[in-house]
């Protein structure tokens, strides 16, 4: 295995420079935090200032109208409002009066310059400054380009009501002009207006007492979009339009290159909007100080960190080097897939010469793990299959917790599935579940050790004594596991129990018991069998030659009772008293089978049984009872289809039928259309015709020849799959399924039956 060369020198070194990064990126998101504070700060500030700007100026405006209404209200203003032609000399002193209440009201002090009152029908003003016409008043103190004569009678003669307009002075300064029509007059038009004339210095020093920054812009805007307050005229874009601006929101606004943030209140005393612009460079000024430092002390923190990143990367790599060299001193030589190895760095190639060290130890370790389990599997297995002397020297070692002085053995049979890969996968998953459970409830109570033998599942339990108390805890856990199973995981489980036996050496002995009470399941008709209980079963049955003729005869007879009674004699009698093994029963069931066939052969229904399948009737699950009964069934077809056969004939075209089955059976193609082909017949008409001469299925009578036939070559030893073929079968699958199906065992266990 190769590795790059100072790998890891540039690793640690990358790794000290990244750290170092690390300072960047705070610091830039402490920058983007503090111009967010500083934001979020200004606002508040902004928002403030403007809260104040408008109630400073509200407050002005309020009072303005307060002045205005509080003259509107005097009774010398509504006496000469409604004076027409020319003041008499009484008018005259009350104008004098009007004058000096005006320029005692010390208007001065609220900043205004000049309040005053004309009334229309003698076109004459009385006002702060003193008492004249119009036109001179205006001449005086309004004259400008902008707001000419004509254009102020025209405004103070129409009807105004808190109206603010914005002029500008003779000398050109921005003044505001606050207007009120007299409340009381009797000639159905405005006879006397009120003004009041404030200069807009008034609104800026309530603007400039209020900002925190010289930089900052305010704008009052009326509903006519007339800008009020003193501001560059530069400010003023169309952008900023009254109808445009939203009460409390915010907008950016460029101008000239500069960015400005604005902020729009809207004012409660008049159809005003203020409005607030601030630069964004004043916003963001705390915050470029903030990263002016902080790239400063970055920088430096970077220029210092590559040197001590150099100087600790080479301290830290030379223990690694030496680390290194080391174990190239002592690896053994091994290029038989350097070249192929892709490259690793330095701690990679280390990590792999340890690992391939320990993995050496690790699989020795596993290896015997494994070993171990597998040989107290095999002398567990052979432990049960042979005697305790055949089973080798080493059984006691492999088998540790077998310590007790008494053994039982127990085989847990699993409910059979149909043959497939997921069947067989569903069956190994069974067999797990039930040792494991096994494994679990027995070993609460007794040292257990488990193998699986085949399709099965085996449990040594070892006991302290063969008292039946502990049969009783064994058949406890059983009937436990049993039910567990069946709740939780839906199938059944047959378990067979040998017997008790002392020491090792009973092992054996246990197990072949077990498998002898493996018979007794279908005969039983129970889910656990204890050898004990059945040990004492006979070997042999009683079916004697003479008991099988009555039967015969009773059949030729036509007394299907009385031949049924002498079935269930023979079957009470090797039941109850020579307790029959179930082997032995069911070779019985066979034999009494074919006193059925032979009695059909003699009365010419020879094709009853392969229309009736008396094999598949009649079953060893079935109990005593249900067997007699089929027995009895069977017998009266039987004897019934005899009386209906009496007096015919035979026939000349089923005799050619058959004759040409038995010589063509082995032929694999042989089938109803083959036949009625040879015998130039449709397959339906050949069909109908050989049932209607034998009583005879033609499919079943072909099935029948060659399971006949397969018979004799099983029994002269002939393999399953060689009996197929020699029998017309294209497979032994097929085959194995008709078998069964007519014969009610497989062919595997009719070679296992032959003698």
């Amino acid at each position: 295995m190769i590795y790059k060369k100072r790998g890891v020198y540039l690793k640690l070194y990358g790794s000290y420079i990244l750290i170092l990064l690390l300072p960047l990126f705070v610091g830039a998101i402490v920058y983007a935090q503090t111009l967010k504070a500083s934001q979020a700060q200004a606002e508040r500030l902004n928002n403030s200032l403007m809260q104040i700007v408008k109630n400073e100026c509200d407050n002005q405006v309020n009072e303005a109208i307060r002045n205005l209404n509080r003259i509107a209200f005097d009774t010398r203003v509504q006496m000469l409002s409604n004076e027409k032609g020319k003041f008499s000399a009484e008018d005259q002193y009350d104008m004098y009066a009007l004058y000096m209440d005006l320029k005692n009201s010390n208007f001065s002090a609220q900043s205004y310059k000049d309040v005053f009152v004309y009334f229309k029908n003698t076109d004459t003003v009385v006002s702060t400054s003193g008492n004249m016409s119009l036109e001179l008043f205006y001449h005086l103190y309004y004259e400008n380009e902008e707001f000419p004569f004509p254009e102020m009678e025209t405004y103070l003669s129409q009807f105004h009501f808190q109206d603010i307009i914005p002029i500008r002075s003779g000398n050109g300064n921005r003044e505001l002009l606050f207007t009120l029509t007299s409340l009381n007059s009797d000639l159905g038009e405005p006879s006397a207006t009120i003004g009041i004339r404030m200069g807009a210095d008034v609104l800026d020093r309530r603007i400039a007492s209020a900002k925190w920054d010289e930089q900052m812009q305010f704008l009052i805007l009326d509903s006519r979009n007339q800008v009020l307050n003193t501001i560059d005229e530069a400010m003023i874009t169309d952008r900023i339009q009254y109808d445009k601006l939203e009460a409390g929101t915010d907008f950016q606004y460029d101008l000239n290159g500069e960015r400005y943030t604005g902020l729009v209140m809207e004012s409660q005393a008049a159809k005003w909007k203020y409005v607030l612009l601030t630069p964004a460079r004043i916003i963001e000024q705390s915050a470029r100080e903030i990263r002016k430092y902080c790239v400063i002390g970055l920088f430096l923190c970077i220029f210092l960190g590559f040197a001590v990143s150099y100087y600790l990367t080479n301290k830290n790599y030379n223990p690694l080097k030496a680390l290194v060299d080391l174990f190239k001193g002592q690896q053994k030589n091994d290029t038989s897939d350097s070249t192929a190895a892709a490259p690793v760095n330095e701690y990679q190639w280390l990590e792999l010469q340890v690992q391939s060290f320990f993995k050496e130890h690790s699989d020795i370790k596993h290896n015997l793990t494994e070993n171990q389990k597998i040989l107290r599997q095999y002398y567990l297995f052979r432990l049960l299959e042979y005697p305790l002397e055949e089973a080798g020297k080493a059984v006691e070692h492999y088998v540790p917790r077998l310590t007790d002085s008494h053994h039982i053995v127990l085989l847990f049979s699993i409910e059979r599935m149909e043959a497939g890969e997921q069947a067989e996968e569903e069956a190994g998953l069974r067999r797990f579940i039930v040792m494991n459970i096994a494994g679990e409830i027995l070993g609460e109570h007794f040292n257990v050790e488990l193998v699986e033998i085949g399709e099965m599942a085996a449990a040594v339990a070892g006991l302290p004594g063969e008292e039946e108390g502990y049969l009783d805890s064994i058949r406890e856990c059983i009937e436990s596991m049993r039910k567990m199973i069946r709740e939780q995981f839906h199938f059944q489980v047959v378990a067979l129990a040998g017997d008790v036996h002392k020491g090792l050496e009973g092992i054996h002995p246990s197990y072949q018991e077990a498998r002898e009470a493996e018979e007794y399941v279908s005969l039983l008709e129970t889910d656990t069998i204890f050898y004990r209980d059945i040990k004492n079963a006979n070997k042999k049955y009683y079916y004697p030659m003479e008991m099988e003729n009555k039967i015969i005869n009773a059949i030729k007879a036509g007394d299907s009772r009385q031949a049924a009674e002498l079935m269930g004699q023979v079957l009470d009698v090797n039941y109850y008293e020579n307790k029959a093994s179930s082997g032995v029963f069911k070779c019985l069931l066979y034999d009494m089978m074919g006193t059925l066939m032979k009695g059909a052969d003699e009365t010419g229904c020879g094709s009853f049984f392969e229309r009736e399948n008396i094999s598949l009737q009649i079953s060893m699950k079935q109990s005593l009872e249900e067997k007699k009964r089929q027995f009895a069934a069977i017998t009266e077809s039987l004897c019934r289809e005899a009386e209906a056969r009496k007096g015919d004939g035979g026939n000349e075209l089923s005799d050619r039928i058959m004759e040409y089955i038995e010589s063509e059976y082995h032929d694999p193609d042989l089938n109803i259309s083959q036949t009625g082909f040879h015998f130039d017949m449709t397959p339906a008409y050949l069909s109908a015709m050989f049932k209607k001469q034998t009583g005879k299925s033609l499919l079943k009578y072909i099935n029948t020849v060659r399971v006949e036939a397969a018979k004799e070559l099983l029994a002269q030893g002939t393999s399953v799959v060689e009996t197929a073929e020699k029998v017309g079968f294209r497979d032994s699958r097929t085959f194995i399924r008709v078998f069964k199906e007519y014969t009610g065992v497989t062919p595997g266990q009719m070679k296992k039956m032959q003698p």
